[in-house]
């Protein structure tokens, strides 16, 4: 896979934000995984064989302090691309047997269904969570990129992290390798990625379907709302920059957008928006 640089203006853009951190942040839970297997080993040496690691709560947290800036950023795009990131670190580790993300729903900041006056609607990481585990096959393939990357800054719970791409990948296949699945993961604030695929040995596919989750900006959300608790303020939320959207939330400012294409061609250019998800199903491919 060889991706296009991003922009120069992404390279001298801040990249010491809550968003740079928390996209930097599961190469953090990969090594806090890495380094609990070692315990595993270490402790129980005879019985690594039947031994599996359970994640038993995860997602976005940004702060749990009402008046926080930031108390509301888990509904965001951006959270949706650390859901996306996240699955991609449990997919990887073999020894990883559950992971369960907290919570489904709940009508304050933390649900991945919130409210939005009396309906329960689903936010942008529910929607990538859904497309990354409904949609991509299980079994693994090995894929790797050589991209252009950043140096988060420590931020909160967050350690500093070197070496972050600003594209990522998770490739899966069908048992009988029929199907295959590429998700895309850029990270870049404001640039769009062009990435080139290949089904190079291999006889090429009968349908590609294309997944893009994006939005205008990295706040962008459905519009779930916090809740009105008497003697409770909720803090004014940071918006990302001028053109920010976390305070506009609406059901058409996260699309999930859906194209086919019969017969693609062994070798793709595909172009994927600033933090945004792009999923790849080759369906019928022959070998």
């Amino acid at each position: 896979m060889r991706p296009g640089r991003p922009h120069q203006s992404e390279r001298r853009c801040r990249l010491g934000t809550g968003f740079a951190a928390l996209w930097a942040a599961p190469k953090l839970i990969a090594r806090n995984l890495a380094d609990t297997w070692q315990d595993v080993e270490h402790f129980a040496p005879a019985d690594t064989g039947h031994i599996t690691l359970g994640v038993t709560e995860w997602g976005p947290l940004f702060a749990i302090t009402p008046g926080s800036p930031w108390i509301d950023q888990v509904k965001t795009l951006g959270s949706a691309i650390f859901v996306a990131e996240t699955l991609k670190v449990f997919a990887e580790d073999p020894h990883v047997g559950l992971a369960n993300f907290f919570k489904l729903n709940e009508a304050s900041f933390m649900g991945w269904i919130g409210k939005s006056g009396s309906a329960w609607i689903q936010t942008a990481p529910l929607m990538a969570f859904r497309m990354v585990s409904r949609d991509m096959e299980s079994g693994l393939l090995s894929a790797a990129v050589s991209v252009p990357a950043y140096n988060s800054n420590a931020l909160g719970f967050v350690d500093r992290v070197s070496n972050v791409p600003y594209l990522d990948v998770l490739a899966t296949a069908s048992a009988d390798r029929t199907a295959v699945t590429v998700l895309l993961i850029n990270k870049s604030l404001n640039a769009s990625v062009v990435a080139h695929t290949s089904l190079a040995g291999v006889g090429g596919a009968a349908r590609l379907v294309t997944q893009t989750l994006s939005g205008a900006t990295v706040d962008a959300n459905t519009g779930t709302e916090l809740p009105r608790v008497p003697g409770l303020k909720w803090g004014t939320q940071k918006a990302a920059g001028p053109v920010g959207r976390i305070n506009r939330g609406g059901p058409n400012e996260v699309n999930l957008a859906t194209t086919q294409r019969a017969d693609p061609p062994a070798d793709l250019d595909i172009k994927v928006p600033p933090h945004s998800l792009t999923l790849l199903r080759f369906e019928g491919v022959s070998h």
